[in-house]
């Protein structure tokens, strides 16, 4: 169980490198910038914060004086009499204004990474669309046209907006947690509240294995949320394609019975995906609660005032919350997961009909058509041609009769190489299909 669980930490690296290769490189430059945004915002989220109430309510409640230097700057534009009053103003204005600086580089991180995910999904789509037209008649047709529908339109899309949120909460939530932290130790430096900080630190590490647990359950079931979407859009587009058929042989009860049980599979599933993703928050919360008790308790023994206790109680809210979101990016993640298999299912894909290597054509061209034992199956397991031997000299005329199904598109198929033969030749000119372009 340890090997498959190193083989599957070191495939997950893998994919996340060929990610960032394929189709994030391109974008560095726009990528480092949002990056900067980010950096800035929580900065100032989970530091700037805390040290602008800590800083804060001593002055505007307790009456505490400004720091020499700001008091000099003040007095520059205002007369002694109306210091308290413009003290008191400036104070207050320091929230709003890290407020600002907060809402404008989360803004430049949302912006650019969301242009990012934009470019990446017309990426991802015209490289599964390019697939599509590259791979054979049999991989086509052993797949439902809707599901093919659906990997390429809403896997994409979910892929797309999955990588920006994934994205926007890495660069952000991690950097505002180490901000908050790198608070509540300097808090603890220099008066001694370390027992606080010890326990937010662990309660903060028990948060782990819920998130880890719930990532697992949400793999599973968004495998099957968008296995049932894909089979959603195929039973709609065969429905549509055969109205004829369905009115005909009166199979419309058939068809809504159908629909029925396809819809409710989707929303068990969904239903179970949201029920997990749900129970993340309140575990996390509950455990905000116990810490913030905590701190009031110890707060209360240590004669903390009410500017010291604000400021922590905003450091360990920066804190949690973080490690919340960050919870629901690791379950975004595996949600990820599923949809990247079913895209990489495309990608993957073997050509079922390679091109040769070392092409081969007639001097030429005259027509004779040759077909040397043939046996020809859509399954392996399954021949509908067994041991056909024709030949048809060129300028030769030739009709293939019979009833439906009895082979003559097939023939038509194995010339034109839509299919390989499973034994045998089929021969243009005295060189076999499968040895030209």
């Amino acid at each position: 169980m340890r090997k498959q669980s190193t083989e599957g930490q070191e495939s997950s690296i893998q994919r996340a490198r060929a990610l960032w290769r394929e189709y994030l490189l391109p974008y560095k430059g726009t990528l480092v910038w949002a990056v900067v945004g980010g950096i800035v915002a929580a900065v100032s989220s989970g530091f700037g914060i805390p040290v602008i109430l800590q800083e804060m309510f001593p002055v505007i409640f307790d009456g505490k004086p400004l720091p020499p230097w700001a008091e000099r700057v003040l007095l520059w534009y205002v007369s002694p009499e109306n210091l308290p009053l413009v003290t008191v103003w400036a104070t207050a204005a320091m929230l709003p204004l890290v407020v600002v600086v907060r809402g404008l580089s989360s803004f430049v991180n949302v912006y650019l990474l969301s242009k990012i995910g934009l470019g990446v999904l017309e990426t991802l789509r015209l490289k599964v669309y390019r697939k599509y037209q590259d791979l054979s008649l049999a991989f086509h047709d052993r797949q439902q046209k809707g599901d093919l529908l659906s990997r390429l339109m809403q896997d994409t899309q979910f892929l797309q907006g999955g990588l920006v949120q994934i994205a926007n909460d890495l660069i952000i939530q991690p950097l505002t947690l180490l901000a908050a932290l790198g608070f509540l130790i300097y808090r603890a430096s220099v008066s001694e509240q370390f027992l606080i900080l010890l326990a937010n630190m662990l309660l903060v590490g028990v948060c782990v294995i819920p998130i880890r647990y719930i990532g697992r359950k949400m793999l599973a079931r968004a495998r099957v949320v968008q296995s049932s979407q894909g089979d959603l859009s195929s039973t709609l587009q065969e429905n549509f394609s055969s109205q004829r058929d369905i009115r005909a042989f009166e199979l419309e009860q058939q068809q809504i019975r159908l629909f029925r049980d396809r819809i409710r599979r989707y929303i068990q599933a969904s239903i179970g995906a949201v029920r997990w993703q749900s129970l993340l928050t309140p575990l996390i919360e509950f455990v905000s609660a116990i810490a913030m008790a905590a701190t009031l308790l110890v707060g209360n023994m240590n004669g903390m005032n009410m500017g010291d206790f604000a400021a922590l109680a905003t450091a360990m809210y920066l804190c949690y919350e973080p490690v919340k979101k960050l919870g629901a990016v690791h379950n975004k993640a595996e949600t990820l997961n599923a949809g990247l298999e079913r895209i990489n299912h495309v990608l993957n894909a073997p050509d079922d009909v390679p091109e040769p290597e070392n092409p081969r054509s007639p001097a030429a061209w005259k027509g004779e058509v040759e077909f040397r034992n043939v046996c020809f199956g859509y399954q392996q397991d399954s021949p509908v041609m067994r041991n056909i031997d024709l030949r048809i000299p060129s300028g030769q005329v030739v009709a293939l009769v019979g009833p439906s199904g009895a082979g003559k598109t097939t023939f038509i198929n194995l010339l034109c190489r839509f299919y390989d033969v499973l034994s045998g030749s089929v021969k243009v000119d005295g060189i076999d299909v499968r040895e030209m372009r």
